[in-house]
């Protein structure tokens, strides 16, 4: 068992629960299981390893809010670290490598970001060389995590517009799907004409719950009317997922055969092949299964959920073997595995399904940011980047899920047990820190050749939805402003 412990001056700098949601993880950037709690040292992390290992935290950064940070590796000792020295030492390495690899590449790198990142290391120099003096050194820390994340911001900014360039010099406009989700409600014909000018695509859920509520009993009326819909107004369909064993995407009378795994697999590929047969020829991309990697709603082995997903992709081929399917994953950082401990981590889950060669043309990563749980917290574009980088390592396409909070106020129309996470007053989750993320992040999913879908994942406030204030119009039905940047977005760079 390996102990490490992190002094931590300022614990206001520290995120929401920090230590719920802290863990240490290898070069690879996989949580290792571990659990953190608060010492008469500081945060003090107790690991099933004792190998050189990063530390993730959440840390408010001043001007950004709540950003999830992490150090170098660091060794095993028994001296405690100060973890803001460390963080700064671990923002200000990662600013300095990618620039690395990228400059030789072809990226133009701007004076400001040069700047930045001098200003950052000087900072740091102080940070470390003045230990003996926590509150200075603190201070020191403070500064130069500050100006490293300034010059990620900036940096990242140079390289969506520098890609985007290049991408649009070969094509005048980018085929890359853009859709938000339809939920479990007919299309207001108020918003029909936002949506087909913001959007090319559209997602129709197909929800097991909503079409087999009672057994044996189909009722497919409103998917009829969606993809109708689609069709009507020029939008390509995407489908699904069809398997998502999370409470709201299952019958009640489901959970009678949640101990006969046999039984209930029929059950689940018997509404997979039915699906499949009825909109077969109206779908653009199948999203086979969701979320497997973290579904928790049926007492199902990692085993069993694999071998399930593998059952419904080969389902869904022997009656469409054509048509793009997908099979999604959520939490793509994995946080959760630090405290529950799975062997399969979204990206071994999806690593398997490749090499057993079941047809599948690509991934979908869901980016719920900002939540917990079931969400990932907030992370700076460069992490973004880096992540997208080891999923199009896998060789397929990805589909990426957004979504990301415009409120922290309780919202009573969504999932229990999940919440926005509170930041500093100033940058807690508001529509303009929404507007402000989207800017940043989807120039950023546009540059990646291997992103070929973006989704909203949640498109109204108004209806029974899942994360808390996620979607395109609020509790009154009305627009976000984030509409407007998506529609922006979609009119400079898509078809």
């Amino acid at each position: 068992m390996g102990v490490m412990c992190f002094q931590v001056p300022r614990r206001e700098q520290l995120g929401a629960n920090a230590a719920e949601r802290a863990y240490m993880a290898g070069m690879e950037g996989i949580p290792w299981p571990s659990r953190a709690r608060w010492t008469d040292q500081g945060l003090e992390i107790n690991r099933e390893v004792d190998d050189s290992g990063n530390l993730y935290v959440p840390w408010n950064v001043n001007g950004y809010g709540e950003i999830t940070l992490c150090t170098t590796s660091l060794m095993q000792r028994t001296r405690p670290y100060a973890l803001d020295v460390e963080l700064a030492r671990g923002t200000l390495n990662r600013v300095r490598n990618q620039i690395a690899l990228w400059k030789p590449a072809g990226l133009q790198v701007t004076a400001e970001v040069v700047e930045l990142v001098h200003d950052a290391g000087q900072h740091f120099q102080r940070a470390a060389t003045g230990q003996h003096d926590p509150e200075q050194a603190g201070t020191a820390a403070t500064q130069s995590i500050h100006s490293a994340v300034r010059a990620i911001e900036v940096l990242m900014d140079l390289y969506s517009h520098q890609v985007l360039q290049l991408r649009h010099d070969r094509n005048s406009q980018l085929q890359t799907v853009f859709a938000s989700n339809l939920l479990n409600a007919p299309v207001a014909a108020d918003r029909t004409q936002l949506l087909a000018d913001t959007f090319n695509a559209a997602v129709v859920p197909l929800s097991w719950a909503h079409v087999e509520e009672t057994q044996g009993h189909w009722k497919w009326d409103l998917y009829d009317q969606q993809f109708d819909w689609c069709l009507q107004h020029g939008l390509k369909a995407m489908a699904g997922p069809l398997v998502q064993l999370a409470e709201e995407n299952l019958p009640h009378w489901v959970y009678l055969w949640e101990d006969d795994f046999e039984n209930l697999a029929s059950y689940i590929l018997g509404f997979v092949e039915a699906a499949t047969k009825r909109f077969v020829g109206q779908v653009t991309i199948w999203n086979c299964a969701a979320r497997m990697n973290t579904t928790r709603a049926l007492s199902l082995s990692e085993e069993q959920n694999l071998n399930l997903t593998v059952r419904a992709v080969e389902c869904m081929r022997s009656v469409d073997p054509r048509t793009p399917l997908i099979v999604s994953f959520d939490q793509p950082w994995a946080e959760y595995v630090a405290r529950q401990g799975q062997d399969l981590t979204p990206l071994y889950f999806a690593d398997w399904l490749v090499r057993a060669e079941l047809g599948l043309t690509g991934f979908g990563l869901e980016m719920n940011l900002g939540y917990w749980p079931r969400g990932s917290s907030g992370r700076d574009m460069l992490e973004v980047s880096q992540q997208l980088d080891r999923w199009g390592a896998l060789g397929l396409p990805l589909v990426i899920f957004l979504t990301v909070p415009s409120d922290r106020t309780p919202d009573p129309l969504a999932a229990e047990g999940i919440q926005p996470v509170p930041g500093p007053a100033a940058h807690s989750p508001s529509p303009a820190t929404q507007q402000q993320i989207v800017r940043q992040l989807i120039p950023l999913l546009l540059s990646k050749q291997c992103v070929h879908g973006i989704v909203w994942n949640q498109l109204d406030d108004s209806q029974t939805h899942i994360f808390p204030h996620g979607g395109l119009f609020d509790s009154r039905g009305e627009a976000k402003p984030v509409c407007e940047t998506l529609r922006e977005i979609r009119a400079e760079h898509l078809v």
